[in-house]
């Protein structure tokens, strides 16, 4: 993909495993919708979109400007660690039918490495390109948009260092 915002790296903590609401999770981790991310230093969690199990993360210092991490999980109805190739299927049809209807996507991989896990990625083209890094991990199905400036970028080479 070129080089990924670092907050990309939030990722690496994603877990679509049952959390335990009694437990406090620790101040540099979100625990929302069933699902555990790591909250990059200087990072926050600043909103979100319940109906969508949607979490938004924004730089402490800029909380409206435009770098955000966005995660997502969809209950897809199915295990996908049994039916992996039917998840990345669907995923696939419902890219190339944006793609179809215009959206401006590209750089679709289906089967990327990133920090140890097996995701697919894609690209939301534009002034500000969301990178977009899918994992299926039991019956859901977790999306992590990133969306950085070039202030907040880091070259690709330097990514495995923060992993």
């Amino acid at each position: 993909m070129g080089s990924v915002c670092v907050t990309g790296l939030a990722i690496t903590m994603l877990a679509a495993r049952p959390v335990d609401p009694a437990v406090t999770p620790p101040s540099d981790q979100l625990v929302q919708y069933g699902y555990a991310a790591a909250v990059p230093p200087g990072w926050a969690h600043t909103g979100g979109l319940p109906e969508r199990r949607r979490s938004l993360l924004t730089p402490v210092d800029a909380p409206r400007g435009a770098d955000v991490i966005a995660i997502e999980q969809t209950p897809l109805g199915y295990d996908s660690d049994a039916e992996p190739q039917q998840a990345r299927a669907e995923l696939r049809a419902r890219y190339d039918a944006a793609v179809a209807a215009g959206e401006p996507l590209g750089d679709f991989d289906p089967d990327t490495e990133f920090a140890g896990r097996r995701v697919v990625t894609y690209r939301q083209t534009g002034d500000y390109p969301v990178e977009w890094y899918v994992v299926f991990d039991g019956d859901s199905q977790l999306s992590v948009g990133c969306r950085a400036t070039s202030a907040r970028r880091i070259p690709a080479a330097q990514e495995a260092s923060h992993v």
